[in-house]
């Protein structure tokens, strides 16, 4: 998979309301705040966003599978600082020592892909934080290394070509019994669109290609 096309410019604010609603208005770059008074989640829930994680969105152009990529990228960058190994439940979530550290946003503007990525650094009496567990981890040094290598893999040469392949490995539904609306399935395979496979009680295969699904840890 070819890097998308990028431009290099990165904005830093201390406080947005949604760093893609930023995004949107600027057509290019990365936006970056250290807290948001709005941030977005999917099917138009709010992300709750406190000051001490990292909330970002890059404008990008001619993406291939936008979210599984930047699940992966997101992944890599938490170990790169934690050296823990980081899992995915389908579509966007990444969980970190059985907790959700991290969601991602993608969204269409005009010619372009919005990617928004929310990492939770600290705790916050809500959700866990990446420093939880991680005893060699510098705050601030931990903020910069998780940026910086995000930025990287989006410019540079870590864009995954086989990024189904690395998706599958870190996705830890597959073979295993999930909820989706009122019914339980279980999860079988995810294609090479990103789509999630899925067998039902009846032995019937049915691909999901958005929504949500539940799985007990």
């Amino acid at each position: 998979m070819a890097n998308p096309e990028f431009s290099e410019s990165i904005y830093i604010y201390e406080s947005l309301n949604s760093t893609n609603e930023k995004a949107k208005t600027a057509r290019r770059g990365v936006h970056i705040a250290l807290e948001q008074s709005s941030g977005k989640g999917r099917h138009g829930k709010s992300f709750y966003s406190p000051s001490g994680g990292i909330y970002m969105s890059a404008v990008l152009r001619n993406c291939q599978l936008p979210t599984l990529a930047a699940a992966v990228v997101v992944c890599n960058a938490v170990e790169s600082v934690t050296g823990k190994t980081c899992r995915i439940k389908w579509v966007n979530d990444i969980f970190l020592d059985g907790e959700k550290i991290c969601g991602i946003l993608t969204e269409a503007a005009a010619d372009s892909i919005i990617v928004g990525i929310g990492i939770n650094v600290v705790s916050n009496g809500e959700y866990a934080g990446i420093y939880d567990n991680c005893d060699n981890c510098v705050p601030e040094n931990t903020h910069n290394r998780i940026i910086a290598y995000i930025i990287n893999a989006i410019t540079g040469d870590k864009w995954l070509a086989d990024v189904i392949d690395e998706y599958k490995k870190r996705c830890f539904v597959l073979g295993h019994q999930v909820k989706y609306g009122d019914c339980k399935v279980v999860a079988v395979d995810i294609d090479q669109m990103g789509r999630l496979i899925v067998k039902k009680p009846d032995a019937a295969l049915e691909t999901l290609s958005s929504g949500e699904i539940s799985i007990k840890l």
